[in-house]
C-alpha cells in the first residue's frame, strides 16, 4: 500500500477506502493500518495555509479577474447580436435566418453542411416513421432555399420555407408562438404530391415539435425547434472554423432558439 506521492486530501481519500478492505484483513496487517492513519492525520495538520495567505489570494484572484473581465469585454466577447437585433420570437425573421443557414449557397460559407446535419438529425430520430419518400441527408449538388413563395396555382398557400433541388422538394412549416392554420399543412402536401419529386416532405417546426391537428396527416414530420438547435451545434462541432464570426453567430443562434 504505497501513498507517499499523494497529496494529503487524496491519502484520506485513500483511508477511507482502504479501512472498507481491510476490516476484514488479519491482526499483522493493522499495524500498516494505523501507520497510514497516522500519515494521513499529520499531512492535514501540516498543510493548514496562514490566514494572511488566503486572504492575498483572494485579492490576488478579484484584481486579475477584473482586468480579464474588462478585456473580455473590450473584445465584443459578450455581444448577444440576435438579442441586438430585435428578432425576439418572430416567426419572420427567425424562418429567414434559418433559411440562410440552410442555402448551400449562403455567404456563411459552409454550403449544404446546416441543413445536410439538420436532414440526417431528422432521419436518425425520426426513422421509424418516416414516409417512404421524405428527403434523407442525402442533398443535391445544388438546390435553392427561399422563404415566402407560393407554390400552388392559387397562390393562397404561402410556405415559409421551400427547399428545391434536382428530385427534391421540402417545404418547412415555421411555428413559433402562433396556432397552425386552417388546412394549410393539407394543401401543402397536396401541392408536393402533385410536383412528385422523387424525394419530397413537409416538416412541422414548432417550439414542441408538436403533431398536425389533424392526426390523418401522418406524412408530415413534425420537427422542434431544440431539434435545428441540436444540429447547429453538432454542425459547428465538425467544422474548424472556431474563431471565426460564422461560429460566433450560428452559436448564438443555436442557444437562442433553444429557448423557443
Amino acid at each position: 500500500m504505497e501513498n507517499s506521492d499523494l497529496k494529503p486530501i487524496e491519502k484520506w481519500d485513500s483511508f477511507f477506502i482502504d479501512w472498507q478492505t481491510m476490516r476484514s484483513l488479519e491482526y499483522d496487517r493493522w499495524e500498516e493500518f494505523f501507520s497510514l492513519f497516522n500519515e494521513a492525520d499529520k499531512d492535514r495538520k501540516s498543510c493548514r495555509l496562514d490566514l494572511n495567505e488566503r486572504v492575498q489570494d483572494l485579492e490576488s484572484f478579484f484584481t486579475d479577474f477584473d482586468c480579464k473581465h474588462k478585456n473580455f469585454l473590450a473584445a465584443g466577447n459578450a455581444i448577444d447580436i440576435w438579442n441586438v437585433a430585435g428578432i425576439k420570437r418572430r416567426e419572420l425573421p427567425n424562418t429567414s435566418i434559418l433559411a440562410w443557414l440552410w442555402d448551400c449557397r449562403g455567404d456563411h460559407g459552409q454550403g449544404d453542411a446546416f441543413l445536410k446535419n439538420f436532414m440526417s438529425l431528422v432521419y436518425e430520430k425520426y426513422k421509424d416513421s418516416l414516409p417512404p419518400c421524405f428527403p434523407c441527408c442525402e442533398l443535391p449538388e445544388r438546390y435553392i432555399t427561399r422563404t415566402e413563395i407560393c407554390p400552388g396555382i392559387d397562390n393562397q398557400s404561402r410556405v415559409d420555407i421551400e427547399i428545391l433541388g434536382s428530385g427534391l422538394q421540402l417545404f418547412v412549416e415555421v411555428k413559433i408562438d402562433a396556432a397552425e392554420t386552417g388546412n394549410q399543412l393539407s394543401r401543402y402536401l397536396d401541392i408536393i404530391e402533385m410536383r412528385r419529386e422523387k424525394e419530397r416532405g413537409v416538416i412541422y417546426l414548432t417550439p414542441g415539435g408538436k403533431s398536425p391537428d389533424d392526426q390523418s396527416l401522418k406524412s408530415v414530420v413534425p420537427v422542434s425547434w431544440k431539434d435545428v438547435a441540436l444540429s447547429l451545434e453538432r454542425t459547428l462541432t465538425g467544422l474548424n472554423i472556431k474563431n471565426s464570426m460564422c461560429h460566433f453567430m450560428v452559436s448564438q443562434f443555436s442557444e437562442y432558439v433553444r429557448s423557443f
